[in-house]
């Protein structure tokens, strides 16, 4: 009898897998048609010289220990020199992957929510399918996640993010067998994963986070001396990434007088963009300009920040929503100019990437027992507005994938936000001309 349950749970799992490939497909089949972007940044991120130079020592040589430009991923480039050994500067194979790779990180986001609510065992065995489901369902067709999809410069977010993600399903196995063997597959994931790209280095921490969501002793000694091995490798490959960053850099963060306000309002943007995506830009440029007055609207941030501070704080019982707001954070750590390093935009959508997958878990165990308790026109009501919300990400994502085509989609695009800017810029100013009158 067991093993009939079990082969019934893999045929599950396998048709879940294929429904999110699916699903990926069809919000994301427009990117199957675009181009290089060349003026942004895949002139050389990936059409470089280590990508056409082949399978060479010297050239491998190169990958793993030379920063091009100001990045260290060696693991992204053998992604690049790979399809381009096999299919030379043909997009579509070069996007493909891309898909793949995000098809991937859905899959293991699938397979590490479920885990690690099983392991916590606050929650029902077909609530910790339904939460995963929601949470990867949500993860595979959130628009903010077609920036690091069809831009081929950014696929190093998938690519550490599935490492990422396949590092913390190791671990999950490390705490319930206690084998070595687990242990090394966890530092070789994560290794791995700060090759595609040094966000990865919150993984430490997000370890931490595991530890105490699963109710292991944080008090244990051998426990610290476990993580050891991963904070050294954070801190090694986080100054290598300084150090590259650095040496091409056009200076330090502008704004640092003014940085509580903008890393508050930037948290904010991730958190309004994550619910409600509108308006996704290519550039988020800062919105203020060094050495102007900072307007009095962002000193309300620091405000809604304490507030949810409190809000959090009566939920801090609730384990499952505590560990969803603190992947969400964790992941966002270093992407809010806490840290003094330059950065041309105040929001990226590729840095919601892995964090929006907390930010989904919240909202969906938050509203599970709410939806509980609704029946009759409540459910009707509530099914229908979710009908929407997913016919509204889905059809953002699909359009949205449409204006990476090419650099001319691109431009024609800027040239729209930016004038609907400074429209909008206009209307403020002239309306705070007017309540000082």
């Amino acid at each position: 009898m067991k093993c009939v349950l079990n082969a019934d749970n893999d045929r599950f799992q396998w048709r879940l897998y294929i429904f999110f490939a699916f699903v990926c497909f069809a919000v994301y089949w427009p990117v199957l048609g675009n181009d290089f972007l060349y003026g942004w940044d895949d002139h050389w991120m990936v059409i470089n010289d280590m990508t056409l130079s082949g399978w060479t020592w010297d050239n491998l040589k190169r990958v793993f220990f030379e920063a091009h430009q100001n990045q260290y991923a060696p693991i992204t480039e053998l992604n690049f020199l790979f399809i381009y050994s096999l299919f030379k500067l043909n997009p579509l194979w070069f996007h493909l992957a891309s898909l793949l790779w995000h098809i991937g990180c859905v899959i293991l986001a699938y397979r590490f929510i479920q885990r690690i609510l099983q392991m916590n065992g606050e929650t029902l065995e077909s609530d910790c399918r339904l939460l995963a489901f929601v949470s990867a369902f949500l993860f595979a067709i959130h628009p903010m996640n077609v920036e690091p999809v069809a831009w081929l410069s950014a696929v190093k977010v998938p690519i550490y993010v599935f490492f990422y993600l396949a590092g913390l399903l190791f671990y999950l196995r490390y705490i319930q067998k206690q084998k070595t063997s687990d242990y090394v597959w966890v530092v070789v994931c994560f290794i791995c994963s700060c090759m595609g790209k040094e966000q990865a280095v919150s993984f430490p921490i997000c370890l931490i986070l595991i530890d105490w969501f699963t109710c292991r002793n944080l008090k244990s000694f051998n426990l610290w001396v476990e993580k050891l091995m991963f904070f050294c490798i954070a801190i090694f490959f986080g100054v290598i990434a300084i150090i590259a960053q650095t040496s091409v850099s056009e200076g330090t963060f502008p704004f640092k007088n003014e940085r509580l306000f903008l890393v508050c309002y930037a948290f904010f943007e991730y958190i309004t963009k994550g619910i409600l995506p509108f308006h996704l830009n290519y550039l988020y440029p800062y919105p203020l300009e060094s050495g102007a007055v900072l307007p009095l609207r962002f000193y309300v941030y620091p405000l809604l920040v304490a507030g949810l501070g409190v809000y959090l704080y009566t939920l801090r019982k609730n384990r499952i929503a505590m560990f969803g707001m603190g992947m969400f954070l964790v992941n966002l750590l270093f992407s809010l100019n806490i840290i003094d390093m330059y950065r041309a935009t105040i929001v990226a959508d590729r840095y919601f990437y892995l964090s929006g997958l907390g930010l989904f878990l919240f909202g969906a165990h938050m509203l599970l027992p709410l939806v509980r308790k609704w029946k009759g026109w409540k459910r009707y009501v509530f099914v229908s507005v979710c009908t929407l919300y997913i016919l509204y990400l889905g059809g953002y994502t699909v359009t949205y994938s449409m204006r990476w085509k090419n650099m001319d989609t691109i431009q024609q695009y800027m040239k729209e936000s930016i004038q609907e800017k400074e429209n909008i810029d206009s209307s403020q100013k002239n309306a705070e001309a007017n309540n000082s009158n």
